[in-house]
């Protein structure tokens, strides 16, 4: 599952070094274009981390997709936490 996180980080890299050029042909201020593309990162994590929490809930209801096989929800990560708090870590990582 860390490889989401290690695209994310590329993906993020990236995104200024490619699409800041258009930005400024655009002629949009840096400050705008800062400020959308913090939102928009923040808003994507949110719903990645929405979606690896629903599909973790789901393979502990299952006990790990019928083999005891653990993808999700990580028995080091996830023990004894809320929801609320496995979204807050996946977002903050």
């Amino acid at each position: 599952m860390s490889w989401i996180f290690v695209y994310v980080f590329v993906m993020g890299m990236l995104v200024v070094v490619e699409c800041l050029r258009f930005g400024m042909g655009m002629c949009v201020r840096r400050k705008d274009y800062l400020m959308g593309s913090v939102l928009m990162g923040v808003g994507g994590w949110f719903m990645v981390g929405t979606l690896i929490g629903m599909l973790g809930l789901m393979e502990k209801r299952r006990s790990g997709w019928g083999n005891r096989l653990d993808f999700f929800d990580l028995p080091y990560l996830n023990d004894g936490t809320s929801f609320f708090e496995q979204l807050m870590t996946y977002v903050i990582v």
